[in-house]
């Protein structure tokens, strides 16, 4: 962090902190073939942690009530559930830890196949083929990598 306190304090010193660690993810998601997204600064910094259990673990209950609470529709929140393959976004204490993709760097939609061929590898991501309106959208992203994409833009 202390890094980028240092660059953002030297390069871009009227943006928060927050404000650069989204312009990287942008600049990561865009790097690895997502889509271009309009980055707006605005951000406030907190040295305040957010209480433990904030982000939702990969379960129905935690991570569709958590996408509906910042606004995200079905197709948004099936794209995201996709995108927790890259980078090593499988969080070894959630027990996630496992490979996805051959490509980690690269934005595609082998989560989705991976998926709809064998549930019993990511049981915790079960509850996108148990409704049926969320399963056709893991359907639709694992035969059209494009429309994944554009609902993570």
């Amino acid at each position: 962090m202390s890094q980028l306190e240092a660059l953002r304090a030297e390069e871009c010193p009227l943006w928060s902190l927050a404000d650069v660690i989204h312009l990287a993810g942008l600049v990561a998601l865009e790097s690895m073939g997502g889509a271009a997204v309009t980055f707006r600064a605005g951000r406030k910094d907190s040295r305040a942690c957010p209480p433990r259990g904030r982000l939702p673990l990969a379960e129905k209950k935690n991570f569709a009530a958590a996408c509906e609470r910042v606004g995200l529709r079905a197709r948004q929140t099936v794209a995201l559930a996709g995108s927790h393959p890259f980078a090593g976004s499988w969080l070894v204490q959630e027990g996630f830890e496992r490979q996805w993709t051959s490509h980690p760097a690269a934005l595609d939609n082998s989560f989705f196949s991976r998926l709809l061929k064998d549930r019993a590898k990511a049981p915790e991501w079960g509850f996108l083929l148990d409704d049926p309106a969320l399963k056709a959208l893991v359907e639709e992203y694992a035969g059209d990598e494009e429309a994944f994409i554009a609902a993570l833009a």
